[in-house]
Formats: structure tokens, sequence, C-alpha cells
């Protein structure tokens, strides 16, 4: 979860890297990618091709003109990883632990009955179609969101789960949105 943003530091700008921060840190997850973000003041390096490739092989994104606009070149952590699927993950699982926990905290009880147990799945259903508002999930071809909740019924629980008061029938799955970050188009011109 690291990100490597080689930018040189200003007089003006000494922290180039809290301009990546301030642009990003209050977006939605799910509603940016990490490449192509605009910096407001910071200036774009000067790098070759081959030094701004060099710089992503190793791991790191860097801060060069596109467009007439200054932008970062990628949206990769050091390990690989976009760094908005990093976010996406952990924000359908914290909040998924948040909800739930809300859910247990604020209920006198949870009966371990199929009552109980839909009100737990209609938690995880919140927050998937928040996660899909937000852009973190696909859109199937059916036009409908890409994501499933399945949470069995008592009648599937193991009786000594039952006994000691432990759920573990939950599940959920869903396709990520994505980004794109590169285009490559294909044309005829003919005269």
């Amino acid at each position: 979860k690291t990100v490597l943003f080689y930018c040189n530091p200003s007089e003006e700008h000494p922290a180039p890297s809290a301009a990546l921060v301030g642009a990003t840190a209050g977006q939605p997850v799910g509603s940016i990618t990490y490449k192509n973000v605009i910096l407001k003041g910071i200036q774009a390096q000067n790098l070759t091709v081959g030094e701004i490739e060099a710089i992503h092989a190793k791991g790191g994104i860097t801060f060069v003109t596109k467009a007439g606009d200054n932008v970062t070149s990628e949206g990769k952590v050091a390990g690989g990883e976009f760094i908005d699927i990093i976010d996406a993950k952990d924000y359908v699982i914290s909040n998924l632990e948040y909800e739930t926990q809300k859910l247990l905290n604020n209920s006198n009880k949870i009966a371990y009955d199929n009552n109980g147990i839909a009100l737990l799945q209609s938690v995880a259903e919140a927050v998937l179609k928040d996660a899909y508002n937000n852009g973190i999930i696909a859109t199937s071809t059916e036009g409908t969101p890409a994501y499933t909740v399945s949470y069995a019924l008592r009648e599937s629980s193991q009786e000594s789960d039952i006994v000691a008061r432990k759920y573990v029938g939950g599940s959920f799955s869903f396709t990520l949105a994505g980004a794109i970050h590169n285009v490559d188009i294909t044309g005829e011109i003919i005269i």
C-alpha cells in the first residue's frame, strides 16, 4: 500500500506528495482513479519516455504533462496493484464490518432465526449498493449492479454455531468496475 511518487519538490511546494493526497483523499472511494490526476501548483517533471517507463517498472509514479495538463503518470502502488482497487476492497470490507457491528450495537437482540439473518443480509446489500453507487462495482450486461449477496438460512447452520451464537453463512461477491487508463484507437482514412 505504498505509493512511490517521483516528483521534485520546489520552494513553493516542498512536499508534492501532499498535493497528491490533497487532490485524492477527499474524493468518494470508487469515484476516481489515481492516474491522470491534475495537481495544482506542482511542476511537471522533465523526463523522457524511457525514464518514465523506468519509474513505472520500479513501482513508482511521477508527474508529467499530457494534453496541456500536469497529471500523475500512473495509478499504482509500489507492489503493482492499482490504488483505486486497494481503496475499493478496503472500503467494502471496512463498511461491511462497521455496518454489521452497528446493527448489533443498535439492536437489543438479533434472533438466530431467518428474520435475524435477513437483517444481517440487508446490511450487506446496503453496503454493496452504496459501493455500486460510488462506482466501485460494475454494471452487469443486464444493466443491474454486478454483485450478489447470499446469507444461508438458519436451517443450513451447524448446531454448534447456533449454540455458540456464531453465524458463518454470509457471503458476497462483486465485479469491480475498474477504470480505463489507456486507450488504443484503430481507424482507417480513405481518400
